[in-house]
């Protein structure tokens, strides 16, 4: 599905929209599984962190609003699923942010998702998640060595933070949306974001969505009607706050 394709249709006329490809890619790389890195170019392997993809993203906004005719003064942006952390960190590192959104992308940090995960498949996470996980702080900046098809460099760096830890830090209007439906991020990570953030009195826009899968597709929606309503109403909500 091409997220970017479903935002520009909603914000044409309305907004500009800037899509940021992740650091190490090169135009028409087609990799045969978007979610094992080890057939991906050395290039992208060793460029893929939390820090380097935020910072490609903080410098293509600066770098775009020195273009005629876009307006300054309010920049949301959006991450979806694993980009809504590298948003909430976006939010943190470029001072133009001033609206962040979150879609179906969590809230703690990630080996509480892949836990939840495996668990959700009937296995063990002792095995699956934390015996994996021992090993990445041994070699944390590895670009070769592999858990869960992606490198201990990428989830070092991931697992440094959280969207509640970022989110908390953030000084920008915030959205989250998750569906209850999603059995690649549990609804439990969105509701311990909630309940953080409400703890702390950081105000945020939160949707939870019963029924929706992790495309945020209600059961009698086709992919990508519930993420184009969700796109609607968060465009709806930057342009109004």
């Amino acid at each position: 599905m091409d997220c970017r394709g479903v935002l520009y249709s909603v914000a044409r006329g309305r907004a500009r929209v800037l899509a940021v490809e992740k650091p190490g890619v090169e135009f028409l790389d087609d990799p045969p599984d978007d979610g094992d890195a080890r057939a991906c170019r050395s290039e992208f392997r060793a460029e893929y962190t939390l820090d380097r993809w935020a910072t490609t993203i903080a410098d293509a906004i600066q770098a775009a609003q020195k273009l005629p005719g876009v307006d300054t003064s309010k920049t949301l942006v959006i991450g979806i699923s694993e980009g809504g952390i590298v948003a909430m960190r976006v939010s943190n590192v470029s001072p133009q942010v001033t609206h962040a959104a979150s879609l179906s992308g969590g809230g703690p940090v990630y080996l509480f998702h892949l836990a939840e995960f495996m668990r959700s498949k009937k296995l063990d996470a002792e095995k699956e998640v934390y015996a994996c996980w021992s090993e990445i702080p041994k070699d944390p900046d590895s670009a070769t060595k592999f858990c869960w098809g992606q490198t201990y460099r990428q989830w070092s760096s991931f697992m440094k933070t959280s969207v509640i830890a970022e989110a908390l830090k953030s000084h920008a209007l915030l959205y989250f949306a998750h569906g209850t439906a999603d059995t690649q991020q549990s609804i439990a990570g969105f509701d311990v974001l909630r309940a953080e953030l409400a703890a702390k009195q950081r105000d945020a826009v939160f949707e939870r969505i019963e029924g929706a899968d992790h495309a945020l597709d209600l059961p009698n929606q086709q992919v990508p009607e519930g993420l184009e309503a969700v796109f609607g109403r968060v465009v709806d909500w930057f342009l109004t706050k």
